[in-house]
């Protein structure tokens, strides 16, 4: 693997329909995304040009508009929605994603998954 830079997205706020209890699916909830995308940005860095680049700008919309159109039991299972997502749209190598559900528990402020996939572990599902 040659270079690997990151760019970081933090508690991207995005309405959803999201639970597994009756309470949960009868109207969306906020959940907080965050993604390290690993990628490498040596190209962009000597061209200056948003071509040569992963327009985050565009990659926040996609995710925004993937999340929440799901309906998804689980966070987990949407942490695995949004990894084919990505992947299948963008050239990214590695994404760390972490997904806070602060509804889930009325004494908590947020319940919290932490995952990393790398494209070559996923590349059977990936279009």
């Amino acid at each position: 693997m040659g270079v690997m830079d990151k760019i970081e997205i933090k508690d991207l706020q995005i309405p959803t329909l999201i639970g597994v209890y009756d309470s949960e699916r009868t109207s969306t909830q906020p959940i907080l995304i965050s993604l390290v995308l690993h990628c490498d940005l040596s190209a962009s860095a000597e061209s200056d040009r948003l071509t040569d680049t992963l327009d985050y700008g565009s990659l926040v919309r996609s995710v925004k508009d993937y999340v929440a159109g799901t309906s998804f039991q689980l966070i987990e299972a949407l942490a695995y929605g949004i990894f084919y997502h990505i992947f299948d749209t963008y050239q990214i190598d590695i994404i760390d994603l972490i997904i806070k559900k602060p509804q889930a528990i009325s004494t908590a402020d947020y319940v919290k998954i932490e995952l990393t996939r790398r494209r070559q572990d996923m590349k059977v599902l990936v279009r």
